[in-house]
C-alpha cells in the first residue's frame, strides 16, 4: 500500500456548501496538500529515510481519524459515519482503491487504541507511562508495506522481552510524529468547526437523505 497525495490535475468543481462542507473540508485541504496536511515532519526533528513513507501514511490517516473524532464530538456518531463513507467513496472514484487505503489506516490505528485501553504500557527503566500514539506507532511499525519492519514481530520482544534498541528508536520516532500532527490538525479542524454555522434542519434533512436506502 502506497499512500501518495493527489496532484492537482483534477477538474476543479464548485465548493459545497451546507452540511457537505464537513466532508469536502478536508478532503479539498489533504488534496491540495493544505493545512493540516503540508507536512508530517515536526520541526527540527529527523526521521531516518527509511522510515519516511511509514511516516507519512502514518499521519495521513492520523489526521483523518482526528477530524472523526471532532465530528463526533460534535455532531454525532451519524454524521461521523456519511463523512467518512463520502471520504473513503469519493477517494476510491478519483483514484482506484484510495479510499480503502485509507480505510486499512483507519482499521490499525482503532486497534492500535484498542489495545491501548486494555493496557497499561510503562517505560521498564522509569514507570513512565507511555501516550497512546506509541501503540499506534507500534502497530505501524509492524503492520504496512511501507514499514522496514512489516511483519516482523519478533523485533518487539527480541531483547531479553523489549524490542531492540533500532526499533524502540523507531517507534519514537513515529509517535513523535503523530503527536506532532494530532496536536496542530486538532487544532486546525477545531477553530474550522467552530467558525461554522450549519442549521439545524438542513443537517437533518441532508441526514436522512444520506442514510435512507435508495
Amino acid at each position: 500500500m502506497i499512500f501518495k497525495l493527489f496532484r492537482r490535475t483534477q477538474r476543479a468543481e464548485p465548493f459545497p456548501t451546507g452540511p457537505d462542507i464537513l466532508w469536502a473540508y478536508p478532503l479539498q485541504k489533504f488534496v491540495n496538500r493544505e493545512e493540516p496536511f503540508s507536512a508530517w515532519e515536526p520541526p527540527d526533528t529527523r526521521i531516518r529515510s527509511d522510515l519516511h513513507d511509514l511516516c507519512f501514511c502514518a499521519v495521513i490517516g492520523y489526521v483523518f481519524y482526528y477530524y472523526y473524532v471532532l465530528i463526533y464530538k460534535e455532531y454525532g456518531s451519524e454524521v461521523t459515519s456519511i463523512v467518512r463513507a463520502e471520504h473513503i467513496s469519493r477517494l476510491n472514484l478519483a483514484v482506484p482503491d484510495f479510499g480503502d487505503q485509507l480505510t486499512d489506516l483507519l482499521a490499525i490505528i482503532e486497534s492500535a487504541l484498542e489495545s491501548e485501553a486494555r493496557n497499561d504500557f510503562r517505560l521498564p527503566e522509569s514507570g513512565q507511562q507511555m501516550p497512546p500514539e506509541f501503540y499506534v506507532a507500534t502497530h505501524f511499525l509492524f503492520g504496512i508495506k511501507e514499514s522496514p519492519y512489516y511483519g516482523k514481530i519478533a523485533l518487539l520482544t527480541e531483547r531479553n522481552g523489549l524490542p531492540t534498541p533500532e526499533v524502540h528508536e523507531a517507534t519514537f520516532d513515529v509517535a513523535e510524529c503523530l503527536v506532532w500532527n494530532r496536536d496542530r490538525s486538532f487544532a486546525h479542524f477545531t477553530d474550522i468547526l467552530n467558525a461554522l454555522t450549519i442549521d439545524a434542519r438542513a443537517l437533518k434533512i441532508w441526514v436522512d437523505d444520506k442514510t435512507i436506502p435508495t
